[in-house]
């Protein structure tokens, strides 16, 4: 049970780190959009006992809540659009589906896997972030 909170509590701290270093220095490639910034800095970025985090995890797994359900939302405003950017958008779920298996991700979106949507994001994010090549950044 303590290790489920650990991750949890990894994940939201590791996107939060991820994301606020494109605030704090933005990149020539990859930018977010004023509206981005907004999302993340007026409804996402979290501190408390001074660790920034992004609520989108819960801490026991298996209990999202409606708080958790809209924080992926805006988190989805984050992602690369299927339209404009689609070869971006079309990467991510490229690798993700390298990683966790082009089947299994088949059978979590047709069954509507609660679980592998809050993960699948996260993930995606930080692909498209670039958290596999840089790390947390700056």
């Amino acid at each position: 049970m303590e290790e489920e909170i650990e991750s949890s509590q990894d994940v939201n701290e590791i996107l939060y780190l991820v994301l606020k270093s494109f605030v704090d220095n933005p990149r020539e490639k990859q930018t977010l959009t004023e509206e981005q910034v907004d999302v993340l800095v007026g409804e996402l970025f979290q501190i408390e006992d001074n660790i920034g985090f992004i609520p989108v995890m819960p801490l026991i797994v298996g209990e999202y809540n409606a708080s958790h359900k809209n924080t992926l939302e805006l988190l989805e405003k984050l992602q690369p659009d299927p339209i404009e950017n689609e070869d971006d958008f079309r990467s991510c779920w490229d690798i993700l589906m390298a990683i966790y298996g082009i089947e299994a991700t088949k059978i979590a979106q047709k069954t509507d896997d609660v679980e592998f949507k809050f993960r699948s994001g996260v993930v995606r994010l930080l692909l498209h972030y670039d958290f596999l090549t840089e790390g947390v950044g700056e």
